[in-house]
């Protein structure tokens, strides 16, 4: 994945959850390292504020420990910057996760933002690009489903065949947070079969298990809008 990515998934995070205003000026100090395709951590400097963000999609039972590990090894490297550290939980709703550390003559303390407390309605109905690709770490019933309408918002929103491209690799790396990066990577590969510029993505309409009606205008030939019978399973 190439590191512009990383940093415009940053900038989102930043501004939807963190609500920094001049989210642009972020500035990443660590890269994602990613471990076996996927790594939970974000790091980046605003201001005179270090910010990491450790996104999580199922609870363990030592996280607040690895979130001391964190703040301490942050700390040995910018111990003049004040440290924010933030869990974006991103799973089950029932989940309880621990944010303190309150022992001995230590107490220590980072947020949790769970996002089943936000309106997932608000981010997949959004003009904000942001704002849809992020909806993706929303808990649905029917995620491919889902997928499918996250991408076809992205389509409609982008202005450029080139944008939307950039806008399917930042949704597959989001999509890796929630263990669904192969649905991206499948319409990224039969959009790319089917050429970008021929097409028009309309709806999808579910038609049996495994299966989608996937409806497309050929704006070249200029047909009228056929179905494409396409297996994502």
């Amino acid at each position: 994945m190439n590191k512009i990515y990383y940093k415009n998934i940053s900038k989102y995070i930043a501004h939807n959850f963190l609500n920094i205003r001049h989210y642009q000026d972020i500035k990443l100090i660590k890269h994602f390292i990613i471990k076996n395709n996927r790594d939970n951590n974000i790091y980046f400097k605003y201001k005179k504020k270090i910010y990491h963000i450790k996104i999580v999609n199922k609870p363990y039972k030592n996280i607040h420990n690895r979130m001391l590990q964190n703040y301490n090894s942050l700390m040995q490297e910018y111990e003049d910057y004040q440290i924010d550290q933030y869990i974006l939980y991103v799973g089950d709703s029932v989940a309880k996760l621990k944010n303190c550390i309150n022992r001995d003559e230590l107490i220590y303390v980072y947020t949790i933002i769970n996002l089943n407390d936000l309106k997932k309605k608000e981010f997949i109905k959004s003009q904000d690009i942001s704002k849809v690709l992020l909806s993706i770490l929303f808990n649905n019933k029917n995620e491919e489903l889902f997928i499918n309408k996250i991408i076809n918002r992205l389509y409609n929103l982008s202005t450029t065949e080139s944008q939307f491209k950039n806008h399917l690799k930042e949704l597959e790396l989001l999509a890796r947070y929630k263990d669904l990066e192969e649905y991206i990577q499948r319409w990224e590969s039969f959009l790319e079969n089917n050429n970008y510029k021929n097409i028009i993505l309309k709806s999808w309409v579910k038609k049996e298990k495994g299966y989608f009606k996937l409806w497309l205008e050929d704006t070249l030939r200029k047909k009228s809008i056929i179905q494409i019978k396409l297996t994502i399973f």
